[in-house]
């Protein structure tokens, strides 16, 4: 029978390999040709469902060997996660692996810009308060001799290898093997937008579990050893990004005063006897002392940056967690969109399940966990149970945060990011609850007299749960990892023609004349990546009205006092002819008519990407 089973495995896993190399040449053979609307639909489905497939079969091999014995286990849940981390790699590097120039044309040129000039300055630009990340990107650069631009697109998928490995280590640290796999195939779900664009806010969050292993390994084994490792990276996270920096404060500080619930829980006297005074009852302040000292020092050399008080300080935070007026903008245009697309409640309904719901489940199965160490319903030994409760408590805190503020927010410090650490923080919680649906048999000293032996057909069932659970959250994030018409947003991907375009305008425009567009086209982005943080810029103006005003004058430039430059890529046009239709903001005819109007020049075209002069005609009021 276990020859047959292994038999059965060997030629699976061989299948999926193949598809994963099959779906590889196909991505290959398929490059862009031009801005494509969306990702998904560039793609054939073939390749798709090769690369779904090696997903679903990976997971289903994952959890079928996490039902195993130590004894019978051997190496195939390795098989089955590398078949899931192949096909998810391939599908965060698609803009690399297609010949897209960038993947976004946000921040992430911006920090393409810092990492240059990190390389030729030898110098920080002023004001950059997380520069590991740049740093790191700039020696690998300069030590491998691989260009900027391509490191850009591999920086988000090492950190994301990084995070699945410490993510496996830190479960097997905190909960038993069997859990710890299905916490490690529970990581590799697609959350993180900056998993394909360089975010280091987003990287200092997903390195929280190589760091509390560390802590629970130090507390655990009273290591001096592992204490120094601990503590230079406590003392590095402040210049990773400050914001996670104050996080990790807190989770110190959190974890360490957790203590004392586990002397106000009902334990027994076995359990008691067994209990470790030196592992549990000793607080100590000291790391999360040594984190809010190297934080605020790290504020303080950077005082003249935040305008030389503490009221700019709390404005930077609060620029870097969640821009209010930005937010309330965005969701007032999203509202707004919403309404022009005529979205009724079902539909809106899909939108949320595509857009949260692999986040929703994670949240109600972190929850369920929890519930179930609070009730003493877990087969974890007594030591692993404390660890992962400590983690929890830490959890629950950031969650708390996270859900008080989206209602009402109760600080400056509003926590919008913070549902990044969140996501790193679910995959231990996840995975012990997927455990405990699983029915999977405990043995030894992780056996308690809460667990009930499962028939045969109820494993399979559980099994298959478990499975679907991970499959439906992996296939939302998929095709969640890129803005598309799936959620009425755009491709952010960009082509080279339009780096060309852009390209020519920051060499060639006047600076002192201002942009106008139909969308915003974040130039200052390109400036910083192509010609440096401090090269003059046309800076922007306003959006220009609906359907160019032709429904009120008979040329754009009556619309405006001053002369504006007019950047149009072909990403603009389809967003409104196609994607946002239904508004009724711009159609094919209006596009057609600039072609027509006498109050514009196109200054450049390169089949993608025009630029185009608008003469002011209105008369200054």
């Amino acid at each position: 029978m276990k020859n047959i089973e292994n038999l059965i495995l060997k030629m699976s896993s061989i299948v999926l390999f193949l598809f994963i190399l099959i779906a590889l040449v196909l991505i290959g053979r398929n490059p862009i040709s031009g801005y494509e609307l969306s990702v998904y639909e560039a793609i054939s489905p073939l390749t798709w469902a090769f690369l779904i497939t090696a997903i679903i079969g990976g997971i289903a091999i994952t959890v079928h060997q996490a039902h195993k014995a130590d004894s019978e286990r051997g190496s195939w849940w390795k098989v089955g996660l590398s078949l899931i981390l192949l096909s998810n790699l391939i599908i965060i590097m698609l803009p690399f692996l297609r010949g897209y120039a960038f993947s976004d044309f946000g921040d992430h040129l911006s920090h393409l810009g810092i990492v240059n000039n990190v390389i030729q300055t030898g110098n920080l630009p002023t004001g950059l308060v997380y520069p590991i990340t740049h740093n790191l990107i700039s020696e690998f650069s300069l030590i491998s001799n691989i260009s900027t631009m391509d490191l850009m697109h591999l920086t988000g998928p090492i950190f994301y290898l990084l995070f699945v490995l410490s993510t496996y280590f830190l479960s097997k640290e905190i909960l038993h093997q069997r859990a710890a796999i299905l916490a490690t195939v529970s990581s590799t779900v697609l959350f993180c937008y900056f998993y394909v664009e360089v975010f280091p806010m987003g990287f200092a969050f997903i390195t929280f579990p190589l760091i509390f292993l560390l802590y629970f390994k130090a507390v655990k084994r009273n290591s001096i050893s592992l204490r120094s490792l601990l503590i230079i990276l406590v003392v590095l996270m402040a210049f990773f990004h400050p914001v996670a920096s104050f996080m990790l404060t807190l989770a110190l500080v959190v974890m360490e005063l957790s203590r004392f619930l586990y002397n106000r829980m009902s334990i027994t006297k076995s359990q008691s006897s067994v209990s470790s005074p030196t592992l549990m009852q000793r607080i100590s302040m000291t790391l999360p002392l040594i984190s809010f000292i190297v934080l605020m020092l790290w504020v303080w050399n950077n005082f003249w940056v935040w305008e030389s008080s503490v009221a700019g300080t709390f404005r930077w935070f609060h620029g870097e967690l969640l821009q209010t007026p930005m937010m309330e903008q965005a969701t007032e245009a999203f509202a707004t969109l919403i309404a022009r697309l005529n979205l009724q409640f079902p539909d809106l309904l899909e939108l949320s399940v595509r857009l949260y719901g692999h986040i929703f489940i994670y949240l109600v199965l972190s929850l369920i966990a929890i519930f179930l160490l609070v009730r003493n319903r877990t087969s974890l030994s007594l030591i692993s149970r404390r660890s992962i409760l400590s983690f929890s408590c830490f959890f629950l805190v950031v969650v708390l945060i996270q859900l008080v503020d989206y209602v009402r927010p109760v600080t400056i410090l509003s926590s919008g990011r913070i549902i990044y650490l969140v996501i790193a923080l679910f995959p231990p919680l996840v995975g012990l609850a997927l455990y405990q649906i699983s029915g999977i048999e405990p043995k030894g000293v992780e056996a308690t007299q809460n667990f009930q032996p499962r028939s045969g057909k109820s494993k399979l069932a559980r099994g298959i749960v478990v499975i679907s659970i991970i499959t439906f959250c992996s296939l939302i994030g998929i095709f969640r990892t890129y803005s598309s018409p799936l959620i009425y947003l755009p491709n952010p991907g960009v082509t080279y023609m339009e780096v060309a375009g852009k390209s020519w305008l920051l060499n060639y425009a006047n600076p002192e004349i201002q942009l106008t567009g139909v969308k915003a086209p974040a130039l200052h982005r390109f400036r910083d990546a192509l010609m440096g943080l401090q090269a003059p810029c046309p800076k922007w103006d306003r959006y220009v009205d609906p359907h160019f005003n032709y429904e009120q004058y008979q040329g754009l430039g009556e619309s405006f006092v001053t002369d504006k430059y007019l950047p149009l890529s072909e990403g603009d046009k389809l967003c409104y002819t196609e994607l946002w239709a239904k508004a009724g903001r711009f159609t094919r005819d209006d596009f057609v008519r600039l072609e027509r109007d006498s109050s514009v020049n196109k200054l450049y075209s390169n089949g993608e990407t025009d630029i185009w002069y608008v003469r002011g005609e209105a008369q200054a009021k």
